[in-house]
Formats: C-alpha cells, structure tokens, sequence
C-alpha cells in the first residue's frame, strides 16, 4: 500500500495499539520509499520496523542483473 507518513503513522499505531499522541512523538514522518513492517502475534499487532528501507546490499545485487 502507498501512503502519507501520518496516514501511515495513525494507521500503524491504532493497529498497534499505541495511543497517537505516543506514537505522534515516538514515530517521525515516513521518509521516500520507506515502509513499516508490522507483524501479527497471538496478542495483536506490533510495530517491528519503521522507516525501513531496503538495503545497499540487496539494491547492488538486483542492479546487476
């Protein structure tokens, strides 16, 4: 899915469970072509990366090809 930092914030954070105004302060905006990765558990979601990007690495190796 495609969106803004704060749509993508307040969405994350309501799936989460993390009251906004935390996650207003905890969270800063959603830099280009980054994502947050969220994870279901027996308990709900979680918020297990946030402004991820992919890496170096892996972008090196797909150029090659």
């Amino acid at each position: 899915m495609a969106t803004h930092g704060f749509a993508a914030r307040t969405l994350c954070a309501a799936l989460a469970g993390v009251p906004q105004r935390v996650a207003f302060h905890a969270f800063h905006g959603m830099s280009n072509c980054h994502w947050a990765l969220l994870v279901e558990r027996a308990g709900g979601w979680q918020i297990a990366g946030w402004n991820v990007q992919q890496s170096a690495h892996v972008m090196a190796g797909a150029m090659s090809r």
